[in-house]
């Protein structure tokens, strides 16, 4: 075989698939667990099988897989065909309470979600949990492998207003909205977050409240990639700061009488901040360079002297910049 021809891995599955598929053909049934049949590889494919219903049960069988299995003739899924996943229980249950079940809870169906968490954490340490669930439970917000599922007091009863605080904050450092796979300070668990608040909002488990909250923010969708971009939140920024300038005579600060200009304030700042770092585009800083006194360091006129300058540049313009 030439060296730049490789042959194509054969996928796992499919393969056991194929095996299974051979099995049922031989031999006009599907392979028993103490089975010794097919040169002693019945009870394998047996093992396999189970596995596979389970991954479903658990929540984490790709549903290509799913249908797969469901063309093979005389395939069932067991006494619980039916039921809901287990990880869309979890799911569901962390969007109403915000924490974790504990296998002695007593709350609704807790006992045994937390009992199903308990078994999976040991099938990760023994090596025996797929790799499709390890992406699954790794992926929710707050998950751990091991130890307790640790949550201030406070925080148990409703860790929603101390998270939108983060985002909000992540939203002006950032200019964006965090990602799973994001590699910012706290980005990986603010994305978790949002994407759990999306699917609690999904299955009317957020409160109208939230819903309004998260609906606030700038750029913010139920489904989809978020918009929430350097070029999204700009230009609203930007008309927030020059209606404030113009109704007020002065630039808000960081410690403001009221939230607006606080959060104005600390906008202000980081526009600064990137415009030192050389971060920030040629049109956004002609856009603040046009407002009457703006500077790009120390403190801003106050609120008089400020109506001078606008006055001055007002004079300005109409003589053709003849006055200095």
């Amino acid at each position: 075989m030439p060296k730049n021809l490789k042959r194509k891995r054969a996928d796992p599955f499919q393969v056991k698939v194929s095996e299974l598929k051979a099995f049922i053909a031989e031999h006009g049934e599907y392979p028993r667990r103490h089975g010794r049949r097919w040169n002693g590889e019945e009870k394998d494919l047996y093992g396999w099988c189970g596995l596979m219903r389970r991954e479903r049960r658990d929540g984490w069988l790709p549903e290509d897989r799913a249908e797969a299995l469901r063309q093979l003739e005389g395939w069932e899924w067991g006494k619980d065909e039916h039921e809901k996943p287990r990880l869309e229980d979890l799911k569901a249950f962390l969007a109403e309470h915000g924490d974790y079940p504990k296998r002695d809870g007593k709350r609704e169906g807790e006992k045994e979600l937390g009992t199903w968490i308990s078994s999976r954490r040991q099938e990760y340490k023994k090596g025996k949990l797929s790799d499709e669930g390890v992406e699954a439970l790794g992926g929710l917000e707050g998950w751990k492998w091991e130890g307790q599922f640790e949550r201030e007091e406070e925080e148990r009863e409703d860790p929603f207003p101390g998270r939108l605080e983060e985002l909000k904050a992540f939203l002006e450092r950032h200019g964006e909205y965090p990602k799973q796979g994001g590699k910012k300070e706290g980005e990986k668990e603010l994305g978790k977050w949002i994407s759990m608040r999306r699917y609690g909002y999904k299955k009317g488990k957020l409160t109208g409240d939230k819903i309004a909250a998260l609906e606030a923010l700038k750029g913010w969708r139920w489904e989809g990639p978020v918009n929430g971009t350097r070029e999204d939140l700009f230009p609203g920024r930007y008309k927030e700061l020059k209606a404030f300038v113009e109704a007020n005579g002065e630039y808000p600060k960081q410690g403001g009488k009221t939230e607006g200009e606080q959060e104005l304030g600390k906008w202000i700042s980081m526009k600064r901040y990137e415009y030192k770092k050389g971060k920030l585009t040629d049109d956004k800083i002609s856009q603040l360079q046009e407002l009457p006194g703006w500077k790009w360091e120390g403190p801003f006129e106050e609120a008089g002297q400020l109506e001078e300058l606008r006055a001055l540049a007002a004079l300005r313009e109409l003589t053709g910049g003849k006055i200095q």
